[in-house]
C-alpha cells in the first residue's frame, strides 16, 4: 500500500493506539465513565470511536448510545 491510502491506515492506528492508552483501564467495561471520556476524545479529534470488548459487544460508540 502506497500514498495517501498508506498514510490514512497508518493514522487510523496511531490514532487507536493513543485511544487505547488513554482508556486502558477503562476499557473492556460497560460504563458512563468510557462513553463520557470516548465522546471528549471523539470532539477533539474528530474521529468517530467505537469500543469493542473480546466478543464484539459495543462498549461505546460516539456516533451512537453503546
Amino acid at each position: 500500500m502506497t500514498g495517501p491510502w498508506k498514510r490514512s491506515g497508518n493514522s487510523l492506528i496511531l490514532n487507536a493506539q493513543i485511544i487505547e492508552m488513554t482508556l486502558a483501564d477503562k476499557l473492556y467495561t460497560h460504563d458512563d465513565v468510557l462513553a463520557a471520556i470516548s465522546q471528549q476524545i471523539s470532539r477533539e479529534t474528530d474521529l468517530r470511536i467505537t469500543i469493542l470488548d473480546e466478543n464484539g459487544t459495543v462498549l461505546a460508540d460516539t456516533s451512537e448510545p453503546a
